[in-house]
């Protein structure tokens, strides 16, 4: 097999899927069958010092697919699948930067990890293996407890409860979200843990999201320390249907492949949003323009500036709130 790419500890490496295959040879399907599929598989080693735990830090992706990648860590004679110990084998479906944790490990052994894109992509990405994690841990803890979510319309909310031997090594928890357009979790809030003067800890939690647009949307809670080091604890999705959102449809009447630009201002003339579009008849004709996001910035009225960039051609039309 093409030679594994040795790993030094606590050094980053840039690497990537693509023009590799796989070396049948040197896995076993009986043993990561159910949690990986092979398909363009990169080989790394490291030789750990003295560490009984590492973590395998994967950061940077960029994948043609948006799916992420999926990998395997072993010890073992490599290329003789009978001798095989797995550590961890795990598909981490996701591009946000993650880590896993592998041990107990041995002193002076080798390990080898092999990284294939998860379902057939194809991916970019930086692996470091360090005592150190980075990221979000690719499994859900189960630190919390009493946890819910619920949506009314267009309006989220997340509870969860903690218990006095997790508050104490608690510092926040970070809200995480994402939409179907977008390729990893944006952090969108803190939730500090609180102490009362007495330092009882407050057991209950709460979140609430408005949302704008409809679609699916995912939340995280993330549970962090005070070292820094971040847990998944729990992830909900919510679907937001069309329905629940007060909307103004905007008729556009342009030449096909057009290049539009649509402004949203409010009252006192601040601009609000800039929506640009390649105008498609089918999908643009009868816009809709989704106004429950304006409604903190303006109270009676929008005024939206239609601008085709094609002919130089301005229109104006205004929206009421109320």
């Amino acid at each position: 097999m093409t030679e594994a790419i040795e790993l030094q500890i606590d050094k980053p490496f840039n690497s990537k899927t693509d023009g590799n295959t796989v070396q049948y040879a040197c896995i076993d399907q009986q043993l990561t069958g159910k949690c990986i599929q092979y398909h363009n598989d990169q080989w790394f080693t490291f030789t750990n010092t003295n560490f009984e735990t590492l973590y395998i830090n994967i950061g940077n992706r960029q994948c043609r697919d948006l799916r992420g990648v999926q990998l395997v860590a072993f010890e073992g004679e490599l290329c003789s699948p009978d001798t095989y110990r797995i550590l961890d084998c795990i598909s981490l479906a996701t591009q946000d930067d993650i880590y896993t944790t592998i041990g107990p490990l041995k002193p002076n052994q080798q390990y080898w990890l092999n990284i294939d894109g998860y379902l057939h992509d194809y991916c970019q990405f930086k692996i470091e293996v360090s005592p150190t994690p980075k990221g979000v841990s690719v499994r859900a803890v189960d630190v919390l407890k009493k946890v819910g979510g619920q949506k009314k319309k267009n309006v989220v909310q997340l509870n969860w409860s903690i218990n006095d031997s997790l508050a104490q090594s608690l510092q926040n928890f970070i809200i995480m979200r994402r939409d179907e357009a977008a390729f990893s979790f944006d952090s969108i809030d803190q939730v500090p843990v609180e102490f009362n003067a007495f330092g009882a800890h407050q057991p209950d939690y709460s979140f609430t999201d408005q949302l704008y647009e409809p679609g699916t949307y995912w939340y995280r809670i993330i549970a962090q320390n005070a070292e820094g080091q971040k847990y998944l604890t729990e992830e909900f999705s919510f679907q937001i249907n069309s329905i629940d959102l007060s909307k103004a449809i905007l008729f556009l009447d342009y030449e096909e492949n057009d290049d539009i630009v649509i402004s949203v201002y409010n009252e006192k003339d601040e601009l609000l949003e800039t929506i640009n579009l390649r105008y498609r008849s089918r999908e643009h004709r009868n816009f809709t323009l989704y106004i429950d996001k304006y409604k903190k910035d303006a109270t009676k009225e929008l005024r939206v500036v239609l601008y085709n960039k094609d002919n130089d051609h301005t229109k104006e039309v205004f929206v009421g709130l109320e």
